[in-house]
């Protein structure tokens, strides 16, 4: 298993998902919902709270349904119970539109630490 920073604003390279998926690495994703609930939080984007509105779910339910049908693992955190448990329900199904509209963002973000400021 490999853990990455993982979501529509960073989705990692097609050629990272092809060298994973050939040597049967299962990724798992963090910062799922992106960073905190500031102005360009992913709850907030106006395509994952389109396809919420359409699917009548949660901006969150809409991030982790999209990490689950691009094969990723997750493991949603929080500090509330009732969020918890609207995390458990990803039972929607995204249509093809759906993911592909998500895939398509133009924003790119990392929320995570930076790596040439650690290195």
């Amino acid at each position: 298993m490999l853990i990455v920073e993982f979501h529509p604003y960073f989705q990692q390279s097609s050629e990272f998902h092809k060298v994973c998926r050939n040597a049967k690495i299962v990724l798992q994703a963090y910062c799922s919902m992106g960073g905190s609930a500031g102005k360009n939080s992913l709850l907030n984007d106006e395509v994952i709270n389109r396809i919420a509105k359409k699917h009548s779910i949660s901006a969150a339910q809409v991030l982790l349904r999209w990490a689950i049908q691009r094969n990723y693992a997750i493991i949603p955190k929080s500090v509330t119970a009732e969020r918890i448990k609207i995390n458990f329900d990803v039972e929607t199904e995204l249509t093809k539109e759906d993911v592909d509209d998500i895939n398509n963002i133009k924003h790119k973000e990392k929320f995570a630490w930076e790596p040439e400021v650690i290195a």
